[in-house]
């Protein structure tokens, strides 16, 4: 590539703008499982995966767990009330007993999506997209 093509095609960069890691980005998703479910119950299902670091916050219902340059993922408790009375219908629909919100780290899907099935079989449970279908769902 010539000089002047490569300072042409430098310019379309936002100054200052810092390149994104994808691994960087973080997703919400939402675990629901219809046993009754706590932190301490979570974090002896996540402790099996081989390298994980985990840290539980048992007073606030946060469990953080990760792998290095693998996995991130929190999960905090919350009440089984979406504050909207159809996501509450499918709450109720899916006999919804534990409900977490789940911050995860996007572009590692390969990695993560046997993570989350794993998690969900063993909690009798599910991870779904926090959006207006619930869409997409693991487990």
């Amino acid at each position: 590539m010539s000089d002047k093509k490569k300072k042409k095609n430098s310019k379309k960069k936002v100054a200052g703008a810092a390149p994104v890691k994808k691994s960087n980005v973080l997703e919400e998703w939402f675990f629901m499982s219809t046993s009754e479910l706590d932190v301490e119950k979570v974090k002896e299902v996540l402790k099996t995966i081989p390298d994980v670091e985990l840290e539980v916050w048992k007073e606030m219902g946060v469990v953080e767990c990760n792998i290095p340059d693998k996995l991130y993922m929190d999960m905090e408790q919350i009440a089984c009330d979406l504050q909207d009375e159809e996501s509450n219908a499918f709450l109720k629909e899916k006999n919804v007993k534990t409900l977490f919100v789940v911050t995860i780290q996007a572009g590692e899907m390969e990695f993560i999506e046997p993570v989350l099935q794993q998690t969900a079989t063993a909690l009798n449970g599910f991870f779904c997209g926090d959006t207006e279908d619930f869409q997409p769902q693991i487990g």
